[in-house]
């Protein structure tokens, strides 16, 4: 995140900073071409909007396999057959990457995006699950929990 922000409010006086920080760039990339944290691509911006989105994808490293899986997720979320915890939906789903972004899209989705809903499921039969409470002196609440009681 402040790399970004270095790198979006661009704090240069003058050309030379700006062909120093060329430079450097360049030594990095020529050092690391294969860097996760910090690519540089080329984008085709005149060839019409698939083609800077394939261009945006490659940038990413969004593949045909991988979003194949995201529709896969999102269709297994919505029929109930993937039951994963409104916490990690970030991992498996396309357009969301936290439980933050999460719970946003769930209060302003539509109906039938069952994927951002929280959807209640026992995990535990309910003598057990309060049995477990009674004897202990420890409760732990997740980030979802701390949503919903700031509503």
């Amino acid at each position: 995140d402040y790399l970004q922000l270095c790198m979006i409010y661009s704090p240069f006086e003058n050309n030379d900073q700006i062909n120093s920080y060329h430079q450097r760039c360049n030594k990095f990339f020529e050092t690391f071409p294969e860097s996760k944290i910090l690519r540089r691509e080329s984008i085709d911006i005149d060839s019409g909007a698939e083609s800077l989105l394939a261009s945006l994808k490659k940038l990413t490293g969004v593949t045909p396999e991988q979003e194949e899986l995201w529709e896969s997720n999102k269709q297994k979320l919505r029929s109930g057959k993937l039951p994963i915890p409104f916490f990690m939906r970030g991992q498996f789903l396309q357009n969301t990457g936290d439980v933050y972004t999460t719970w946003m899209k769930s209060k302003c989705c539509e109906d039938e995006e069952l994927e951002f809903k929280m959807i209640h499921s026992s995990q535990i039969e309910e003598n057990i699950f309060s049995n477990l409470i009674e004897n202990t002196d420890i409760i732990l609440i997740e980030e979802t929990s701390l949503l919903i009681l700031d509503e």
